[in-house]
């Protein structure tokens, strides 16, 4: 649905452009123009071109917004999978994610206080994240992904769990 209204944004945005285009010209062009007419029309298609704006820009920040949760979540499954020590390799090895990308989710969730990063012997990156050290929390969450595997639906734009009975 984001991505539909992003494209619809984006066609207002054109449509008004072309509109405003032409009568900006009939203004400077035509020896007698209806200034009322279309100075209306620059108005009205100043306000739809601005409607255009405001729609692309709202739902792509929804988008990367639901983009960025996603892989997130990703993320916490892979922590919880692990027993709550990861490295960045690891992440990248059971995701999508490049390496880079691991690291800076990681670095993120560290920083809302999620986790904490060690530095080992040999002088690697060891995240660790408390919530899913010592098996009790992950099993509770492995218990949680198995019964609600959750899915983004873009046309309602939520967040959907199917129930499992």
């Amino acid at each position: 649905m984001n991505q539909f209204m992003i494209v619809l944004g984006a066609i207002m945005i054109l449509f008004s452009a072309f509109f405003i285009t032409a009568a900006a010209t009939d203004l400077l062009t035509e020896p007698e123009p209806e200034m009322e007419t279309l100075l209306a029309v620059i108005g009205f298609f100043s306000v739809t071109g601005m409607a255009g704006l405001y729609i692309t820009v709202v739902n792509t920040v929804k988008h990367r917004r639901k983009k960025r949760e996603q892989r997130h979540r990703k993320v916490l499954k892979v922590v919880a999978a692990m027993g709550g020590r990861v490295t960045p390799v690891q992440i990248a090895a059971e995701t999508n994610l490049i390496i880079h990308d691991a690291k800076a989710i990681l670095d993120q969730l560290c920083k809302t206080g999620m986790g904490r990063i060690r530095v080992t012997e040999d002088g690697n990156q060891v995240y660790e994240f408390k919530d899913f050290l010592n098996g009790f929390p992950k099993r509770r969450y492995d218990q949680q992904i198995s019964n609600s595997e959750e899915v983004y639906d873009e046309q309602t734009d939520r967040t959907i769990r199917p129930d499992h009975h």
